[in-house]
C-alpha cells in the first residue's frame, strides 16, 4: 500500500492566500495575529491525524485479535 500526498486545490488556494497576507504584513501585531492562527491550524491537524492513526491501529488491532 503506497500512501499519496497530494494537495488539493482549496489548500493550494488557503496556502496563497496566508502566503500573501504574511508578505503583505506591515505591522508586528497582525504578524503575531497570523502565527497564533497558523499554529492553532497545525495543532488541530496534528490532533486530527494522530486520533485517525489510533483509530486505524485499534481497528486493526481488533482485526488481529478476532
Amino acid at each position: 500500500m503506497t500512501l499519496k500526498f497530494e494537495i488539493s486545490t482549496e489548500e493550494m488556494f488557503w496556502q496563497e492566500k496566508m502566503l500573501r497576507q504574511i508578505e503583505s504584513c506591515e505591522s508586528i501585531k497582525e504578524l503575531k495575529e497570523i502565527a497564533t492562527l497558523l499554529t492553532k491550524v497545525a495543532t488541530q491537524r496534528q490532533v486530527a491525524i494522530k486520533a485517525l492513526v489510533k483509530d486505524a491501529l485499534d481497528e486493526m488491532e481488533k482485526g488481529f485479535l478476532q
